[in-house]
Formats: structure tokens, C-alpha cells, sequence
């Protein structure tokens, strides 16, 4: 992030960047927020799912 990003003010939505591309701040902040919860439930040694927030629905059978 250069300085001029971390000097934009919160009511400014999205951006262009050099490239081209033009980014969304809330989009932006929630792959970061699931990136680092990612790093750190498997730093606990915990399995981690991320196919992108989809559960799969169904039953599981349970032993009686």
C-alpha cells in the first residue's frame, strides 16, 4: 500500500491502481480479514475449509 492509500479517507469506496484495476475497500478488507484467519487457525494446528464460504448441505450418519 503506498502513502496515498493510507491517507484515503473512509468515504472514498475504491480506487484505481497503477495497473489498472480497480479494487473495493470492503471486498479488499474481507480477503485479508479470512486470509489471516486462515493463517492463524492452522498456526493452532486446526483444519481449515476455505472453498470460498459454501457449505454443503447433507446428513451425517452417526454410530449408535
Amino acid at each position: 500500500m503506498n502513502a496515498a492509500q493510507e491517507k484515503m479517507p473512509l468515504r472514498i469506496r475504491s480506487w484505481e491502481c497503477s495497473c489498472g484495476a480497480i479494487h473495493d475497500r470492503d471486498i479488499n478488507a474481507a480477503r485479508n480479514i479470512k486470509k489471516q484467519g486462515i493463517l492463524k487457525l492452522k498456526a493452532e494446528g486446526l483444519s481449515v475449509s476455505a472453498d470460498g464460504g459454501l457449505r454443503k448441505s447433507g446428513r451425517l450418519s452417526v454410530a449408535a
